[in-house]
């Protein structure tokens, strides 16, 4: 990333990697899409230039909060939570 700007090439890549992991649902949380996106944006500001590094980056962080946020969705959907 030169000039602390993303060059089109480095957008499409991202996009491309998000797309892989986006829910398709009417109900997607653009708080966790907006969180990806942040996380790849920095990442190649800092150097992570291959798709494939990006990819993997995503499959880390996306794995990771599906640990930390299963146990909120159990109780959510057994009926713990008052919406």
């Amino acid at each position: 990333m030169s000039s602390g700007y993303l060059t089109p090439k480095e957008m499409e890549t991202i996009e491309r990697v998000l797309a892989e992991v986006r829910d398709p649902s009417e109900n997607r949380s653009f708080d966790k899409e907006s969180a990806r996106a942040r996380i790849l944006i920095d990442a190649s500001g800092q150097g992570t230039r291959t798709e494939a590094e990006l990819r993997v980056l995503l499959a880390q962080h996306v794995a990771l909060h599906q640990t930390i946020d299963y146990p909120q969705e159990r109780w959510e959907n057994e009926g713990g939570s008052v919406t």
